[in-house]
């Protein structure tokens, strides 16, 4: 059996059960069980917005959503706090 049609015989067998998982060239699972933990960069882009649109989305959270917009947002420094990760502000492009 080639690799290929191994690999897309049974996707859910394949992902069901984690042998070995490597991030970034580190073993980081083995037999299901973490080994160790790599953190890696965090994406970005920050585009310019109105700030207005914030109420309306209070207005969703509060209505629907059981987390607080406040709760739900992030900030770098929370990304990259004990080193655990770094931040890369991609440009944005426009058509």
């Amino acid at each position: 059996m080639s690799l290929l049609a191994f690999l897309t015989s049974d996707l859910e067998l394949m992902f069901e059960k984690s042998d070995y998982v490597f991030k970034n060239e580190q073993l980081v699972v083995v037999d299901d069980k973490v080994v160790s933990t790599k953190w890696g960069i965090t994406h970005v882009v920050k585009p310019e917005f109105d700030a207005s649109v914030e109420s309306g989305l209070q207005k969703y959270f509060d209505r629907f959503l059981t987390i607080k917009l406040g709760d739900f947002k992030i900030s770098d420094d929370e990304l990259t706090e004990d080193r655990r990760g770094s931040i890369t502000v991609h440009p944005l492009h426009s058509n």
